[in-house]
This record gives structure tokens, C-alpha cells and sequence, in this order.
């Protein structure tokens, strides 16, 4: 009997390991912007401190909402290439930097220096729809080196997309890029 259990047990163990199929990962990652379609000329030290994220979407994986369900599908096969968080960051410091080229814009997460500005982002919501749509929303705060908030806003805005993963991804992308652009006025303001 031990003999028998011991065979169907090897059995069971190499038919999982040869018979089963696993598709292969795809991994995505947020662009920076390529060319921006305002510059603005002020001359300021800003540093991006801070990219809040909802925990639905702290996690690796991209995910999917269907418009008609509360349901959230969570793509185990299709991962953001790198922490969402740390790569919007990123991503607002590329941008800023592009939008005010005569700014030194610094990624908080990566250096420590003394700036006169800091931009904190929460993002509220940045979906993938069943139905083909592209949604970002968010908050965003300029604030002085004491911690004053000097201006502050919202940022709300979707893009029709084919509900595939990279096209979630390039329009992820340009929608931050859009948000960007809306601070980079703001900050050339203050």
C-alpha cells in the first residue's frame, strides 16, 4: 500500500510539473513625455515628494473595473514593471523637468536637498475600464519649504483606449503627463 501511495504521489507531482501551462508575464511601465507642448520659464527648485496611491492599486499587478460591477479583476499576468508609486514619481519629476527646463526638479525619494517648492500627489483613482476608457484622477498640493500649502488642486480627466493592457499603459501615461502640465502652470505661477 505504502508503495502504491508513494507512486501515485510522483505521478501526481511530475504531471503538475510537465502538464501544466503557465502564459508568460508581460511587465509595462510608465513613459515619460517625449516633447512638451508648453514650456514655462520660471526658475525654481521644486522637489516631487510624495505619490499617495489607493490600496487597490498598490499592488503589482494592473487591474481591470467593468463600469456595470463593483468587481475589480486583478491581472496576475500583467504587471506594472516596477512599484507603481515609486514609478509615477518618476515619471512627474521627467515631466516637470520638461515643462520648466529652467527648474531643478528633484525626486524626493532619491535625493535630499533643500528645495523652495514640494509637489505631494494622491492619486485618487488611475483605471482601465471593460468598456474603453483610460481614467486618472488625483490631487495635487504645492507646498513651501514650511510645509504651507500654496496652491492645490484637482485633476480629472479619461481617455477612450482598446481595453488592453498597453493601451492602459500608454494612456496612463499621457494622461500624467497632462496632470503635469497642469502643475507645471500652477508652480510657474507661484
Amino acid at each position: 500500500m505504502f508503495k502504491k501511495t508513494v507512486g501515485l504521489c510522483l505521478i501526481m507531482v511530475l504531471t503538475a510539473c510537465f502538464g501544466g501551462y503557465s502564459p508568460d508575464s508581460s511587465f509595462y511601465r510608465l513613459t515619460p513625455l517625449s516633447e512638451p507642448n508648453q514650456v514655462f520659464l520660471a526658475s525654481k527648485s521644486i522637489a516631487v515628494t510624495k505619490v499617495g496611491l489607493p490600496e487597490y492599486l498598490d499592488r503589482p499587478q494592473m487591474i481591470m473595473l467593468d463600469d456595470n460591477s463593483p468587481k475589480i479583476e486583478i491581472a496576475e499576468f500583467n504587471r506594472w514593471g516596477e512599484d507603481l508609486s515609486n514609478m509615477i514619481q518618476r515619471k512627474m519629476v521627467a515631466d516637470l523637468s520638461k515643462y520648466l527646463p529652467k527648474s531643478k526638479i528633484i525626486n524626493a525619494a532619491e535625493e535630499v536637498q533643500p528645495t523652495a517648492l514640494d509637489v505631494r500627489i494622491e492619486i485618487v483613482r488611475m483605471d482601465m475600464t471593460k468598456q474603453g476608457q483610460a481614467i486618472l484622477e488625483a490631487r495635487w498640493y504645492i507646498d513651501n519649504n514650511s510645509g504651507k500649502v500654496l496652491d492645490s488642486g484637482k485633476f480629472t480627466q479619461s481617455s477612450d483606449i482598446k481595453p488592453t493592457y498597453a493601451d492602459y499603459a500608454a494612456a496612463a501615461s499621457n494622461l500624467l503627463s497632462e496632470m503635469s502640465l497642469v502643475i507645471a502652470q500652477a508652480l510657474s505661477h507661484i
